[in-house]
């Protein structure tokens, strides 16, 4: 690493932010639940303000293409240090209607997205590019274990107190802007010596869009993925509401199946960078969009939360993979000087998709019950999986830093 103390304070943050998101954010769409009486349209509501307020992420590209993305992510932990710790307060005092709930939400989401964008783009200012690949394996590893502690923790604080696990949230990303800000490589990109006009920066809005369109796989790659990840929305959604509404089960309980996701995709990412030298991306994404259907049948078909959990820790497993082959591809064959707008175009496409998708699951679940959303889930997960096997710019899809990978992976073993 060009300074692995940089690379440790760098990783530390984003573990520590993400651990804490995990811990508060499972309890968003619980506190709904309990505001509305057990409404799954309330449930949905919040599930559509996070993913709408990640279609800012378009816009936002261009912003952390221009600022220096240390400074973005200590101003944003200490942010949503801020606006946590308040709605930990009103929580507390048994003030939380859910127009309070939806606005300490969109703060939170809005901010975590800054943050995200930055941290993504000072992975190229501390990782040489021929370790893209693992670093962002072990990133995503850390994701994953965030959401494996995190889940179940969150759950047993809202068990003991609403306002538990947004507190633990604050100080979790005062803790992250206290490691970044420790960072000592220059995570700025290169300084424009004019003024930008309002129609440049129009036109930078759009760069990553244009980018995505350009290039082949991410043109039919990225709608793929935003479809696949909407009827998951919907997965995500109807667990909660069975196991607190439909099973009148504790939410802890909730923590503890999403814990098993987390568990799935830690070995996921694990094993990411291997399977990724084995294995051609197009492949992956046929095979992985296939299985997805076909767990997403067996959880509906299923009456056992324990085969549940199994089955989302595979769904897991697939979608590091997933997340691990994107961000690289991503992140090698996008340009320095793109690679805000680019990855917040992706995730603008994607967010927009899985909102949709979260209303889609409410609508649904206040007409049926979780057994049949998840089924039309699947149905429409196997049609993706057709399309996607179909498709020549899939099938032919390769990571261009494979070869990269591979030495590096070899290089680790020798060592």
């Amino acid at each position: 690493m060009r300074d692995s103390r940089d690379y440790r304070l760098l990783w530390s943050g984003q573990w520590v932010s993400y651990l804490g998101a995990r811990v508060s954010n499972v309890c968003y769409p619980l506190l709904a639940l309990w505001v509305s009486g057990g409404s799954a349209g309330a449930a949905s509501i919040v599930a559509f303000a996070v993913l709408a307020c990640n279609m800012l992420q378009l816009p936002a590209g261009v912003l952390i293409d221009r600022i220096d993305r240390r400074v973005m992510m200590t101003v944003c932990s200490i942010g949503r240090a801020v606006a946590l710790g308040c709605f930990a307060f009103l929580v507390g005092v048994q003030w939380s209607p859910l127009g309070v709930l939806l606005l300490a939400l969109v703060v939170d989401s809005v901010l975590s997205i800054l943050w995200a964008l930055a941290e993504r783009g000072a992975v190229h200012s501390v990782v040489p590019r021929p370790q893209l690949g693992i670093a962002l394996a072990q990133n995503e590893m850390r994701g994953r274990v965030g959401t494996l502690v995190g889940a179940p923790v969150g759950t047993l604080l809202y068990s003991a107190a609403m306002w538990a696990p947004f507190l633990a949230s604050a100080v979790g990303a005062a803790v992250a802007a206290v490691a970044v800000a420790a960072i000592r490589a220059d995570c700025s990109v290169q300084r424009r010596t004019n003024s930008p006009r309002p129609q440049d920066l129009a036109h930078e809005v759009v760069d990553g869009l244009r980018f995505l369109a350009a290039e082949r796989f991410l043109r039919i790659g990225v709608p793929l993925v935003a479809l696949s990840s909407g009827l998951l929305q919907i997965l995500h959604l109807a667990l909660t509401v069975m196991i607190v509404t439909e099973q009148h089960r504790s939410p802890s309980v909730v923590g503890w199946v999403l814990a098993a996701g987390g568990a799935g995709g830690i070995v996921g990412a694990l094993c990411a960078t291997r399977v990724l030298c084995r294995i051609p991306l197009g492949a992956l994404v046929v095979i992985g969009i296939a299985g997805w259907a076909v767990l997403l049948a067996g959880t509906a078909a299923s009456e056992s939360l324990i085969v549940t959990a199994i089955l989302l820790a595979i769904m897991s497993l697939i979608g590091a993979l997933f997340n691990v082959a994107a961000s690289t591809y991503q992140l090698v064959v996008t340009p320095a000087g793109l690679q805000g707008r680019v990855a917040g175009a992706a995730s603008w496409v994607t967010s927009g998709v899985s909102a949709v998708g979260a209303l889609g699951g409410g609508v649904l679940l206040e007409r049926s019950d979780s057994a049949f959303s998840i089924s039309v889930a699947a149905i429409a997960m196997l049609v993706l999986a057709v399309l996607a096997g179909t498709s020549r710019a899939i099938r032919h899809g390769r990571i261009p830093a494979l070869s990269e990978l591979s030495v590096e992976s070899s290089s680790e073993k020798e060592s």
